[in-house]
């Protein structure tokens, strides 16, 4: 009797664990098509990035391309890595591209959000302190920055990520989602 009530649990607990196996691989099958799909988009974006013109008397002109509005991009050419950054940080727009979180790049305070995708912000954090950072305007005029500092926040610590005397702040989150990979940049030109 207590052998069958012993198998029958063993089962339960094999069909449990099979179930979360199952989600478990279906969750990390779901994560690599939303980044092969944002790798796609970040593509597809540079390629129109490429063929605009744009007012050069604006020093920073926004593009819109498919609906979402750009106002210029990144680049670290050390792991040659280069990204156009929407206006304003969006959950949606994060999907394709990062985006100013808040502040701005003429008053060197800005931060700038990113996914952890592949193509995304999730080299981040293997540079080194003094890696080239540049951000470019659509009218080509290019912002230098050099990675000062890097620590890790917690989701709750908003105002200190926002807060210091750093030109730019670039962020994502660390594997697992379970805190913020920060990178503070000075300007150096």
């Amino acid at each position: 009797m207590v052998k069958k009530s012993q198998s029958k649990i063993g089962l339960a607990l094999m069909m449990i664990g099979t179930l979360l196996v199952c989600i478990a691989l279906f969750l990390f099958l779901y994560n690599l098509y939303i980044g092969y799909q944002a790798d796609k988009t970040i593509d597809h974006v540079l390629d129109n990035i490429e063929n605009i013109e744009v007012d050069n008397d604006d020093d920073f002109p926004i593009v819109e391309i498919d609906g979402y509005e750009y106002i210029g991009y990144l680049s670290v050419p050390s792991i040659d890595l280069t990204l156009p950054v929407m206006v304003e940080y969006s959950d949606e727009g994060l999907n394709i591209a990062p985006g100013i979180y808040s502040g701005s790049i003429l008053e060197d305070n800005c931060v700038i959000a990113g996914h952890n995708y592949s193509r995304h912000f999730s080299q981040l954090k293997y540079l080194d302190e003094g890696t080239e950072i540049i951000f470019t305007s659509f009218s080509d005029i290019s912002y230098h920055y050099e990675i000062a500092y890097t620590e890790v926040l917690q989701p709750s610590q908003i105002e200190e990520m926002c807060e210091g005397d750093w030109d730019l702040t670039l962020f994502t989150c660390t594997t697992g989602g379970s805190s913020r990979y920060t990178i503070r940049c000075d300007r150096t030109s």
